[in-house]
């Protein structure tokens, strides 16, 4: 297996399957009923043994508990506020205040933002309708650099695409952030292993698969690439113990899924004759830009989203993602008013309803 000098952590082997165990729920929007409910506890299925080789530190797994800065409204939105003041609207940027003027002219008045795509965006699973919202309270969170909703996350994957498509020539695959949540991995398994077949298969002449995943209260990047059967995972807010050692989030549940999808993939290709079960390389602690305290996991998601996309090769370069500052997040926030103003709000745009 190739190595890198930006390579942290452990690294989970593909000598076999490591079954799926129950986490905490993923974030869920703050209307739940939308896209993606809070679910029950569920127990934890025994884990088989997995070979694992260990960084310098000793690493440990751990789930983190829901918070509500990620399951419900923020209390500090208010209906037809201001989301910014005057003067920040202006430093925030010319899209920020066309979204922001927009928002205070439809609020009392007018529906949430729709945004409706094409199967060919997310390659989305047949009966699944094709329009989600993003709520007003949305906003607040987005012009606040808080915790950005799964809808706004959905956003940037398409916003990703367009860039992909029409400027930067680099050839990445986009999975559709909501059936990437644990929520939807524990209640239709099933489906999520034909979904990543088919993306497997659809973006075979791709360099790489991006998959914004949220594995209970956090996003973290995954980049799969399939020709090397590697997955790296990016994680802005690794927890340390009392001693400041990490603790690398329970992954087992989506390893078995995309080891499981590996493997129908290759099966089904004309003279694979493999008899061993197919599985990634999981590089589950690689080195990216680290987030301060707080909410933001969902803005370091969409940054890394644009760092690999407008990066050759971003695991030959000792220091690329290892960075401390905070990221250009601002930038973030004015490419998404952008999208929503241009490509969702325009009666002209790419995911405007029709």
């Amino acid at each position: 297996m190739p190595t890198a000098a930006g390579y942290t952590g452990i690294v989970i082997g593909t000598a076999s399957s490591c079954p799926y165990s129950a986490s905490e729920p993923a974030t869920a929007p703050k209307k739940p009923s939308k896209a993606n409910p809070v679910r029950k506890k569920q127990s934890r299925p025994m884990a088989t043994k997995r070979e694992i080789s260990e960084g310098k530190k000793k690493v440990e797994r751990i789930k983190q508990p829901v918070t509500r800065a990620y399951t419900s409204e923020n209390p500090k939105y208010r209906v037809g506020k201001a989301l910014l003041s005057v003067s920040e609207l202006r430093a925030a940027g010319p899209y920020c205040m066309d979204l922001h003027k927009y928002y205070m002219q439809n609020v009392n008045q007018a529906e949430e933002i729709m945004v409706s795509y094409e199967e060919r965006h997310f390659l989305q699973l047949e009966g699944n309708s094709n329009i989600f919202i993003v709520a007003w309270s949305d906003l607040f969170d987005l012009f606040n650099l808080d915790a950005l909703d799964l809808s706004l996350i959905r956003c940037f994957a398409l916003h990703m695409q367009q860039e992909t498509r029409r400027r930067t020539g680099k050839k990445c695959g986009y999975i559709d952030p909501q059936l990437m949540t644990v929520t939807f991995m524990l209640t239709d398994r099933d489906s999520l292993v034909r979904y990543m077949v088919k993306c497997m298969g659809v973006h075979a002449d791709k360099e790489h698969i991006v998959v914004p995943h949220n594995p209970g209260n956090h996003w973290v990047t995954l980049i799969i690439n399939v020709r090397s059967k590697q997955v790296f995972y990016l994680d802005s807010s690794i927890p340390s113990d009392e001693s400041g050692a990490p603790q690398i989030r329970d992954y087992s549940l989506v390893i078995s899924i995309l080891d499981e999808s590996l493997d129908r993939h290759l099966r089904a290709k004309e003279g694979y004759k493999e008899q061993r079960q197919a599985a990634f390389t999981h590089h589950t602690a690689w080195t990216c830009t680290r987030q301060p305290s707080g909410n933001s996991c969902g803005f370091y998601v969409c940054h890394n989203m644009l760092l690999v996309a407008e990066k050759p090769d971003f695991t030959d370069e000792d220091d690329y993602f290892n960075q401390t500052t905070l990221g250009n997040v601002k930038d973030i926030r004015e490419r998404l008013a952008g999208f929503l103003m241009m490509e969702v709000v325009n009666t002209k745009g790419e995911f405007h309803p029709r």
